[in-house]
């Protein structure tokens, strides 16, 4: 095959030197990520920089190994074998299942449209934020060519511009995606953008109609968003009655306008109030200046604008135990602090109860980097996971991880695990443990901070829980030794300070079916609880309280041991006072709710009452396996 006639099978192609670039057949790739080039030997190369298989592509073009020896004309006289030049109906098909796939990735569609309301060419919006153009084939108007050649760009929206009088107090704003024209128009406020994202801004030939408008350009929250502002404000000044770049208060880098009506949403603003808020700041943001030098420290929020957002409380994904942010929950080996991690995973994902807290149903990862399937089988079962309702739970096993991720320390690591929590709507991810998750030197600051600090700060932005389970140093918490739920952290101390939430487990070394669940954190308030062992099959903790729940449950415990010394004929009340020295109104009080626990039955005995303690039924044999 000559190399002609593969680059004619592509899409996109660019030459770049000896080389070509193209977008890769077999993965959606707006990008252009194929590149194609004759190697020292003739033979045709692909490489897909996406990481798609060589395979793979040769498949999309319905082509095989042969076909990549580049058939170079001999010279007149010398025999050459015949070219395998492919048929038109070969190039053809191999575009047709490149158009096929593209199809079934899209997102989103957006109309640049004529004045009249007639279709010019499209933007599409791919997963990831990946964005490509396209155009209708003027000799098939079923058919698409995936590129503007010919095309002179336009402005977004344009028939809902038209006839529109200059009016001081109304403006045209002009947005960085098509996204954000639709949320400005969902609040009755005029809005544009042009195509090709931030760095080709504006590829506009024709702004007639912005001319003597009022304008307000609405950067993202990043370098591109300033570069996009300037190119507009610049190309408008002079030309526009006004211009003006406002910097709407966002909370995170890359926040757009979209990304701040959603949270203004959120904190209980209605649309017309969101309407008002951003005309206000329009209004009041300065015109725009090019002899004053750019301003590129965006993000800044004055103290008129805090107070006048709704104060929101703290955001919880359980409760007053585990927050929104990146949280590590640690102890010594044999703490069960996976046993707990995965209780929790349990609560969120099917909305069972724990420690009697209401919290939101949601999906979850379990990435259980030390056990095999087998294991998490068994452990959900001895912990009643509901089979029949399991949730919306997934578990990624060790080798699975890091063929998906990788592991913590690399540069792409937090990427990829963002894509994977955006697409699948994660709430909470839990990863056990940071020993297998992270490979390096668990006392260097730098890598650690390197590691952690891009997981916190999606944890933050997508507002879920990324929770770690770790181990704790040697001899934390042992032998006298005073509780530090944030020292006590194996590896670097930078761990605890990039953290939102600490949560430590450490077992007591008197009672091993006893122990305390200690708790700080940013916005979390500091807690020592008290846990119990579930029951003797399980290795799962049940929340007792703090210390006046946790004396409260030691009564319980004193009376169901007096009464399993008594297991048939059971105890009065005076007896239990005898042999507990508690007070005869405790132990009214403790038998009532023994008694509707099912766990104690009250039997008349002529004039009296004798109480007897019933033991839990045995657990399936499912649930023992």
């Amino acid at each position: 095959m000559l190399i002609q006639d593969l680059l004619a099978m592509l899409q996109q192609v660019k030459k770049e030197g000896k080389w070509w670039r193209a977008q890769c057949p077999a993965h959606n790739d707006p990008r252009g990520s194929l590149t194609v080039k004759i190697g020292d030997t003739g033979k045709i190369l692909l490489h897909c920089h996406a990481g798609c298989d060589k395979q793979d592509i040769m498949d999309a073009l319905g082509i095989g190994p042969k076909d990549l020896h580049n058939d170079i004309p001999q010279p007149p006289g010398k025999r050459s074998g015949p070219s395998k030049r492919p048929d038109a109906a070969k190039i053809k098909q191999a575009a047709e299942k490149q158009d096929k796939r593209r199809e079934d990735d899209i997102v989103a569609k957006y109309d640049y449209c004529k004045p009249d309301g007639t279709l010019y060419y499209q933007v599409i919006r791919f997963p990831d934020k990946q964005f490509s153009q396209r155009r209708r084939d003027k000799n098939d108007p079923e058919k698409w060519i995936w590129n503007l050649q010919g095309i002179t760009p336009i402005l977004y929206n344009l028939p809902a511009l038209q006839d529109i009088e200059p009016d001081p107090n109304d403006i045209i704003a002009i947005c960085e995606g098509e996204k954000d024209v639709h949320t400005l128009q969902a609040l009755d406020i005029h809005a544009t953008t042009s195509n090709g994202g931030a760095d080709n801004a504006p590829n506009v030939k024709d702004i007639s109609i912005l001319k003597n408008q009022h304008i307000a350009i609405f950067p993202d929250n990043d370098e591109p968003g300033n570069r996009f502002a300037e190119a507009f404000a610049e190309r408008l000044h002079g030309y526009a009655a006004t211009v003006r770049i406002v910097r709407l208060p966002h909370k995170q880098t890359h926040d757009d306008v979209t990304d701040y009506v959603e949270r203004r949403r959120s904190q209980g603003a209605d649309d017309t109030d969101i309407s008002d808020e951003i005309i206000t700041l329009a209004r009041t943001s300065p015109d725009y200046d090019p002899d004053r030098p750019p301003d590129y420290s965006t993000g800044y929020q004055t103290m008129a604008e805090l107070f006048a957002l709704n104060p929101q409380p703290p955001e919880f994904i359980i409760p007053e135990i585990l927050p929104v942010g990146l949280t590590i929950i640690s102890g010594r080996p044999k703490a069960r602090k996976s046993w707990m991690t995965l209780q929790w995973l349990k609560a969120i994902t099917t909305g069972s109860d724990f420690y009697k807290k209401q919290m939101k149903v949601g999906r979850g990862l379990y990435v259980p980097l030390e056990d095999s399937p087998a294991r998490v089988n068994k452990r959900a079962r001895l912990l009643d996971w509901p089979i029949n309702n399991p949730g919306q739970c997934d578990i990624l096993y060790s080798r699975e991880f890091r063929q998906n991720f990788g592991t913590m320390n690399e540069r792409t690591f937090a990427d990829k695990l963002k894509r994977a929590i955006i697409n699948r709507q994660y709430c909470f991810v839990a990863i056990d443990t940071f020993a297998r998750a992270f490979i390096g030197d668990h006392n260097d600051a730098s890598a650690i901070t390197t590691a952690l600090a891009p997981l916190q700060e999606i944890a933050i932005e997508l507002g879920i829980s990324i929770t770690i389970v770790d181990h704790h140093k040697k001899g934390a918490g042992q032998n006298g030794v005073s509780k530090d739920v944030v020292s006590d952290i194996s590896g670097s101390v930078a761990k605890a300070g990039i953290l939102d939430c600490s949560i430590s487990i450490y077992r007591d070394p008197r009672r091993e079916d006893e122990g305390q669940m200690l708790i700080t954190g940013r916005d979390v308030n500091d807690q020592e609880l008290f846990i119990e062992n579930m029951n003797e099959k399980s290795g799962g903790w049940r929340v007792v309280g703090d210390n006046d729940s946790h004396q409260h449950s030691l009564a319980q415990k004193d009376i169901v041991k007096a009464l399993q010394t008594r297991p048939e004929e059971g105890l009065s009340v005076n007896e239990l006072i005898m042999l507990t020295e508690h007070s005869k109104s405790s132990i009214y009080r403790h038998l009532q709710e023994l008694r509707m626990a099912h766990e104690v039955i009250e039997k008349k005995i002529g004039r009296g009452k004798k109480y007897i303690y019933q033991e839990p039924p045995e657990l399936p044999e499912w649930a023992q396996k």
